[in-house]
Order: structure tokens, then C-alpha cells, then sequence
């Protein structure tokens, strides 16, 4: 009885075994000759590179496929759905405009079919990009006019007016306002401390440490 009740025991078992067998099987033809996909599974426990709003915001931008013609050297842009570039275009317009043209070579104005001369008949927007501008410190002279009255001469000498000038922060300092700002700045709202300031500030060209 003990033999038969192990035996029936031992057939579930290799059952179990061959139904997991089965699923794994199962899933590995899946992945050969399944349909493929593009997403990537997001694990819970990784953390992403975006906060939800900004993901939010990725998610409303332009979708298109891009099919260039080579002969031509056309882009023809399919949207898959209403762009939403208003609050893109508001941002970008409110920004400084530098305009780059990339010009066509004397060999791109010879007509791939007549082999004639075609005639330049103007600029497009191809795409726009914000682009960072390097921070740079540069010397500001304050001069100031000065003017002399012939008419008069007080005392014997000239009569001179000079105009106003800012004053130093400090004296015989030739650090400005705008210098000492973005020290507090970096320290207070940034949490940047002194000595990494003070390397920063140095490649920059200024020579500033910690004690000053």
C-alpha cells in the first residue's frame, strides 16, 4: 500500500514537472517566432531618468516617421496625430534667435535631371534647438566724462565736472555685483561648495580662492 501510494506520488510529480516543462517551451518558441515588439518592460523598482511631469510632457510631442527621398533630398514628415506645438513654439520664440544656414554646395545647385544651374530661391526652418552659451567673464572700464568750463576759473584753476560711477563692492576689489551674486547663488541655492566654485571660477579665468 505504501509502495503504490509513493508511486502515485512520484507520477503527479513527473507530471508537474512536464506541464512546467511544457510552459517553458512554450514560452521559448514565443520569443523566437512570436511576434516582436519595441517597448521595453519597466521594472518598478528602477528608477527613471524623468520625473511623471516631464514624461508627460515627452509624451505630447510630435510623432512622425521620416522618409527621405535621396534623389531629391526631400523630407516628407507623416504626423500621426495634431501636433502640439504651441507651448513648444512660445518657448522657443521668446528665446534669443540665432540664425545658422547651412548652405547649398556649388554641386547641390546642378539639377540631378537637366544638369542645368538652379537658381537659390530661399531659406526654410528645418528644425530649431535651444543651444547653451558657455558661461565667460570679461572686464567692464568704467569710464566716465568729464567736462571743463572755459568761462570761469575758480581759485585760479580749471573748473572740471565729472559724471557719476558705480563704486566697488569693496575697495581696491575688482570683483562685480553680478560675480558675487551667482558665489551666493551656487552656495545657497545650489549647494556648491567653495573649493569646487573656486576651480569653476578659475577656468573661467578668474582668479579666485576660498579666502577671498
Amino acid at each position: 500500500m505504501a509502495n503504490e501510494e509513493k508511486l502515485l506520488q512520484e507520477n503527479d510529480d513527473l507530471k508537474q514537472i512536464i506541464k512546467e516543462q511544457k510552459e517553458i517551451i512554450e514560452q521559448l518558441k514565443q520569443l523566437l517566432y512570436g511576434k516582436k515588439t519595441e517597448k521595453i518592460p519597466v521594472n518598478e523598482d528602477q528608477t527613471s531618468l524623468f520625473d511623471d511631469e516631464e514624461l508627460d510632457e515627452m509624451a505630447e510631442e510630435v510623432e512622425y516617421d521620416e522618409v527621405v527621398e535621396k534623389t531629391t533630398k526631400t523630407v516628407v514628415r507623416h504626423h500621426s496625430k495634431k501636433a502640439k506645438v504651441g507651448k513648444r513654439k512660445k518657448y522657443l520664440d521668446k528665446l534669443e534667435q540665432v540664425d545658422q544656414v547651412h548652405a547649398l554646395s556649388q554641386q547641390d545647385l546642378i539639377c540631378p535631371d537637366c544638369h542645368q544651374e538652379m537658381e537659390k530661391i530661399g531659406t526654410r526652418v528645418a528644425s530649431r534647438e535651444v543651444e547653451l552659451e558657455p558661461a565667460k567673464v570679461h572686464c567692464v572700464n568704467h569710464l566716465v566724462e568729464t567736462a571743463k568750463c572755459h568761462h570761469c576759473h575758480p581759485n585760479g584753476g580749471d573748473k572740471l565736472v565729472s559724471a557719476g560711477s558705480p563704486q566697488p563692492l569693496f575697495p581696491h576689489s575688482y570683483y562685480s555685483s553680478s560675480i558675487l551674486a551667482a558665489i551666493i547663488s551656487n552656495k545657497y541655492e545650489l549647494a556648491v561648495p567653495l573649493h569646487r566654485q573656486q576651480r569653476s571660477w578659475q577656468r573661467l579665468g578668474l582668479p579666485l580662492t576660498t579666502e577671498t
